[in-house]
């Protein structure tokens, strides 16, 4: 946290721009967690622990106390920390004035995940934007001038057990829209199959506070499952221990149907774009072609692809089997390192689906409609080494998976199947990402 008002007082007399970092104290010796602080002067460079930790201890002790989430609630002039009570399904939330005294003001908790048992961990409560989908024909922006005056709250949770998990098992990290008054939280609902990424590598997603953007709040989320995260087949010389998905900024959206949808896509992807490894491409029949980026130096590329129907997609409607699809498969020069990727269009609407070669790794849902627009699906991913994150519908939807190739991925294939003119137009374009120059 910045302490522009040096509320903790911890900082010189007149310095406005103090850094505080709070954190969970796992005490091994004596089987807690507990929360403590440190402090910065100089920007962030170098810490000093502050000499009365802990400032936040919990009435039974565990380890199962963590994850503090702090930001300042200019309505009541107070810091807010959530944090989780990991075992016990709870969040709650504790006020200050100082940063360092803290008083327990909620909790929260979702009955309709007892019988689930998941854990919690790593929640987030931030202050959203929200579109109208019947207004709304593209991504929010300030640009577009359809960012909105309204806002309502999300609490985001990770739960890393305990539940079925993307493709029977894995971490999940879910959402529930709301309200904050300063000191309660209360959801719009008890759903609890709200999730920002469908895929089975995503967790622990967090935002930025007071972050300058043009399309609503940025979160970053690591690219991990805690069922295999302890695991990373890396060389011994690397110790790989995963990575961090892209920066995504999102809005919350009203939907048609009365629903409440998070949609978000990556932060500053356009800026990174390169030359086309594949010139853009419209077909409307069967169509195959093989491109390689092996010379790519980033060995990142995006794929856009869109689908124009010729007759919007009525509910009900039944395509004859097999079903017309689109195929990319990401290859090394080992075949059996590739990963596939379709998009069918079967009953009400196409499905997206990835897979590795031997199975291991697997990712799957239907597109979803945006605004009405039944004729028109759009595709949007990302490739990068070991991670796939796929935008479906300009963020309706998305889609995160890591994968272990022996040797790097140089290929990428594409193909129509099963298509005809009476079907509609498929295009694609292939384009390197350029790696950013760090300063």
């Amino acid at each position: 946290m910045i302490d522009e008002e040096n509320t903790s007082g911890l900082f010189p007399k007149g310095q406005r721009d103090g850094v505080v970092a709070m954190y969970t104290q796992h005490g091994l010796d004596h089987g807690t967690e507990e929360q403590s602080l440190a402090y910065s002067t100089d920007n962030g460079l170098s810490f000093h622990h502050y000499t009365h930790n802990p400032v936040l201890a919990h009435g039974k002790p565990s380890y199962d106390f963590r994850d503090p989430k702090v930001f300042w609630h200019a309505k009541t002039h107070k810091w807010v920390m959530v944090v989780a009570v990991a075992a016990q399904q709870q969040v709650e939330i504790y006020l200050s004035t100082n940063l360092r005294d803290w008083t327990l003001a909620s909790s929260f908790t979702n009955p309709a995940l007892s019988d689930e048992h998941p854990s919690f961990e790593c929640p987030n409560l931030i202050e959203m934007p929200v579109v109208d989908a019947i207004q709304q024909t593209g991504f929010p922006s300030a640009e577009s001038g359809s960012l909105p005056q309204s806002t309502l709250w999300m609490l985001t949770l990770s739960s890393g057990s305990g539940h079925p998990g993307p493709h029977g098992g894995g971490s999940v990290v879910r959402y529930f829209p709301g309200e904050f008054n300063g000191t309660h939280f209360e959801p719009v609902d008890t759903r609890t199959d709200r999730l920002l990424d469908f895929g089975p590598d995503f967790y622990a997603t967090q935002f930025y506070q007071n972050a300058p953007s043009a399309s609503g709040p940025v979160s970053i989320s690591w690219a991990a499952n805690l069922a295999d995260c302890d695991d990373v087949p890396s060389g011994d010389r690397e110790q790989w221990r995963g990575m961090m998905a892209l920066p995504r900024t999102g809005t919350l959206m009203l939907t048609k149907d009365g629903d409440i949808r998070y949609i978000s896509g990556p932060v500053g992807l356009d800026a990174l774009r390169g030359r086309k490894v594949m010139p853009q491409t419209a077909v409307a029949s069967n169509y195959s072609t093989s491109v390689s980026y092996k010379d790519v130096p980033s060995g990142a590329v995006v794929i856009d692809l869109k689908i124009s129907l010729k007759d919007p997609i009525p509910h009900g409607y039944e395509y004859s089997f097999p079903v017309p699809r689109v195929v990319f498969a990401f290859e090394s020069s080992s075949k059996a390192d590739t990963l596939t990727c379709t998009i069918s269009l079967y009953k009400g609407g196409p499905k997206f689906a990835c897979t590795t070669a031997d199975g291991e790794k697997q990712m799957s849902t239907p597109i979803p409609r945006f605004n009405g627009e039944d004729g028109v699906w759009e595709v949007q991913m990302v490739m990068d080494h070991s991670i796939l994150e796929a935008f479906l519908n300009r963020g309706l939807r998305a889609g995160t998976m890591t994968m272990w190739p022996k040797r790097p991925y140089e290929r990428v294939s594409y193909r129509v199947e099963r298509w005809n003119e009476e079907v509609g137009v498929v295009e694609v374009s292939v384009q390197e990402l350029v790696a950013p120059v760090m300063s």
